[in-house]
């Protein structure tokens, strides 16, 4: 479990960092969307439930003043209420109860819509039920006083069409959202792109220092960068100065060294030696192998005192320096 809780880890420390930061943004979106989704859902909800509640208050309490008395008996005046009543299955209906009779909307057909869904009900009550073709009732039963009679109004309204409604509009919303979605990723992947041309920039530079076609890096970057590019610089002055100081101490050390082999040599050469011409000769050759070492170690000193660290092989100018030292070696052109 803790190896693959490793390998995870070293997975993801292995995406780029324009992944990464793509990837957040996104999780990030993702979640603000589902969350403003999902509120936007139950605001439509109450807002859609509060809307037909007002509506069927307002049908309510323009029935009532529909009635009207006329030689001495109440009566329902046609001519105020909405149209709509008087449509077939048009999704408004209302049941208006007397003591001695009842008015039904003539929209409810052959349906019969019962004064209250449930003996529970509370009066003023809202109730959801199964309407005439299928359609969604929201309900609401009142009783007033009117012209000294007691009068039951029960108003049905179908919120059907306006959640579908409410509902395409939050899909919509929903469209649109995906649609920013798309054009903000984009956006991310430009805008990162552009912000991570400096550390682009700073890659080249240091390949350019391991080629020697630069000594530092351009200290002209963002100001978050500003202190990687600064260390590096001294990283790379100290790395410098400690090769400049190797290659030197290395030069002084061969030159130490000239002194004892030319003595050595001389004393190699000595007639008390020549009794022993085998040792003579190995130990000539030996100290000619030293001498020689010393030589080529001096010599790429020298050259390293004169250079830059990290310079490469520029072959005009090399090999001039080059020959210029064999002639004075060989005492030759």
């Amino acid at each position: 479990m803790l190896c693959r809780q490793q390998r995870v880890k070293r997975s993801w420390r292995q995406w780029s960092l324009r992944a990464q930061l793509t990837l957040g943004l996104l999780v990030g979106l993702l979640l603000l969307g589902t969350v403003t989704a999902l509120a936007l859902f139950v605001f439509f909800e109450r807002f859609q439930q509060h809307l037909s509640q007002q509506l069927l208050d307002d049908n309510s309490e323009r029935l009532l003043t529909a009635i009207v008395q006329r030689d001495g008996e109440l009566q329902l005046d046609l001519s105020r209420i909405d149209p709509a009543y008087q449509r077939p299955l048009s999704g408004d209906y209302f049941l208006i109860r007397l003591a001695d009779r009842t008015w039904r909307s003539r929209s409810l057909w052959d349906f019969e819509m019962p004064a209250n869904a449930s003996a529970n009900t509370e009066e003023g009550a809202f109730q959801r039920l199964e309407g005439p073709a299928g359609q969604k009732l929201l309900q609401q039963s009142r009783s007033y006083q009117r012209f000294a009679q007691t009068l039951h109004i029960t108003v049905a309204s179908n919120y059907a069409p306006l959640s579908a409604e409410f509902r395409r509009a939050l899909w919509q919303f929903t469209g649109l959202w995906l649609l920013a979605l798309v054009l903000a990723v984009a956006a991310m992947q430009f805008y990162v792109r552009l912000a991570l041309q400096p550390l682009q920039r700073a890659r080249n530079e240091l390949q350019a220092v391991r080629e020697g076609r630069e000594t530092f890096l351009n200290a002209a970057v963002p100001l978050e960068l500003e202190p990687l590019i600064t260390q590096i610089n001294h990283l790379l002055e100290h790395t410098r100065g400690t090769l400049l100081r190797s290659r030197t101490a290395l030069g002084n050390f061969g030159h130490a060294l000239k002194t004892p082999l030319a003595v050595l040599t001389h004393l190699v050469e000595r007639p008390e030696l020549d009794a022993h011409a085998q040792l003579q000769t190995q130990l000539r050759e030996q100290l000619e192998l030293i001498a020689m070492r010393v030589r080529r170690e001096l010599a790429q000193a020298q050259s390293a005192a004169d250079s830059q660290a990290f310079e490469p092989f520029v072959p005009e100018p090399d090999l001039h320096q080059l020959v210029a030292a064999l002639e004075k070696a060989h005492g030759r052109s």
